[in-house]
């Protein structure tokens, strides 16, 4: 039972390129291929066809070998050569019986002949036949099989074409590196069948929640990279926040513990544009506003337009939360002298607002405040999976042993007592800073 053409969208319905001088030819096949859900364009010269070919990839070829300004053999051959067309079905149609000739189309590579005149309904079931068997092989060959992604090695060959289009008609378009944050940790603790799961998960997630025009590819590892054609740099990241956030709304279960997982994801987004030399080095712009996103605390979106217009992106967010001014003041200076970002609080609820607005990389906190103290906090920081990845050194004036383990328990990353050297603070906010730089990406 074959498919009529309105159960298909445009997108769907599989292309058709008919060269052949023959108008009443091209009109029959495109009369009958229709309802089989097929478009066909049809062309009178190989010139014609060339210029075509220039921005449009069809799904199969039907080519007569005698054309009024060339012959079907040399187009077929110069197609062959294309990369873009070499999967790509060319039927001979033409009254040509000759054996050596039809040998020759298939050396330079025809895949099949069919002699004039010919019955359009058998044409038109063999041609969808085809299609879909080339159709199926390739998805084999550029699927990623955990994923179902697009292979990175065809996501390099559409870049290029996308590369070529922005040349020939100066539209704008991004690619979008996105990384898992702390993804390592799935693999290490609860195994790599959780870790695959995550991955097939996100992918799927990805393939249903972008613009069908978007080419979405895994990577590697835990990468994955976005081709976004016909979109700016500011809508392109508008895009990937909302994803963000769809991401995170949703539980996210492992089947094999039953274990709820949170995996934050932080990406970088670069545009295409004159300044642009290849798009090697366009893919290079995405990675560094994800190092960025990463540096500055991970799950968040930076693009390279961001850090052009505020440098001070590059450089490490600290949250200081103490309920004395002094120290606050004292650490605010010291910090910034050192280049450091800085934001305080003098409470944790106003600390926990500045969190989940900023989500800064590292919070230096007091664990006895009025209110909220420095453990409760540092429990909410935990439970959000906007603040999760936030560092956390405590300050404390309690020397026991047991205030230090319900720090640990709570979440702290490290521990200073009151009153402390800032040298040594310092250099424990380096390691941190490092080892969260550290993590897989």
């Amino acid at each position: 039972m074959f498919q009529k053409e309105n159960d298909l969208s445009l997108e769907q319905q599989y292309l058709v390129l008919v060269i052949d001088n023959d108008s009443a030819i091209r009109r029959v096949i495109a009369e009958e291929f229709s309802p089989w859900g097929m478009r066909v364009y049809g062309l009178s010269s190989a010139g014609e066809a060339r210029e075509l070919l220039k921005t449009m990839r069809p799904d199969l070829i039907i080519l007569d070998i005698d054309l009024p300004d060339d012959s079907g053999l040399d187009l077929c051959a110069e197609l062959r050569l294309d990369y873009h067309y070499q999967w790509v079905s060319i039927i001979f149609l033409t009254m040509v019986s000759d054996l050596d000739k039809k040998l020759e189309g298939y050396r330079l590579g025809a895949d099949l002949y069919i002699t004039k005149p010919f019955n359009p309904k058998e044409l038109a079931a063999l041609v969808q036949a085809r299609i879909r068997r080339v159709k199926d092989l390739m998805e084999h060959t550029i699927r990623d099989h955990l994923t179902g992604l697009y292979s990175r090695k065809y996501f390099s060959e559409r870049l290029e074409e996308e590369v070529y289009h922005y040349r020939r008609n100066d539209k704008p378009f991004c690619v979008t590196l996105i990384d898992l944050d702390w993804f390592k940790k799935v693999n290490d603790q609860i195994g790599h069948l959780s870790g695959d799961f995550v991955l097939s998960h996100f992918g799927s997630f990805l393939r249903e929640s972008l613009r069908h025009m978007d080419i979405v590819a895994r990577y590697g590892g835990e990468e994955f990279i976005i081709l976004m054609p016909e979109t700016e740099a500011g809508a392109a990241k508008a895009i990937i926040e909302r994803l963000r956030e769809s991401w995170l709304s949703s539980p996210l279960v492992e089947p094999y513990y039953q274990k709820i997982l949170t995996v934050t994801f932080s990406a970088g987004v670069a545009q295409f544009d004159r300044s642009s030399s290849n798009p090697h080095d366009l893919i290079l712009a995405a990675d560094r506003a994800l190092y960025a996103a990463k540096k500055a605390g991970r799950n968040r979106t930076f693009s390279t337009e961001q850090l052009k217009d505020k440098p001070e992106l590059r450089s490490p967010l600290i949250l200081v939360v103490d309920d004395s001014s002094l120290i606050r003041h004292l650490l605010e200076k010291q910090l910034s002298e050192k280049s450091y970002r800085v934001v305080t609080a003098g409470n944790g609820l106003e600390a926990l607002t500045l969190a989940n607005h900023l989500q800064p990389s590292l919070a230096v906190v007091d664990m006895v405040m009025p209110g909220m103290d420095g453990l409760e906090l540092t429990r909410k920081l935990r439970e959000n999976p906007k603040t999760l990845g936030i560092k956390v050194i405590a300050l404390t004036a309690d020397h026991f042993e047991g205030s230090l383990l319900q720090a640990f328990h709570a979440g702290v990353d490290d521990y200073m007592n009151k009153p402390f050297s800032f040298p040594e603070l310092e250099v424990r906010i380096q390691n941190l800073l490092r080892k969260a730089h550290g993590e897989t990406r």
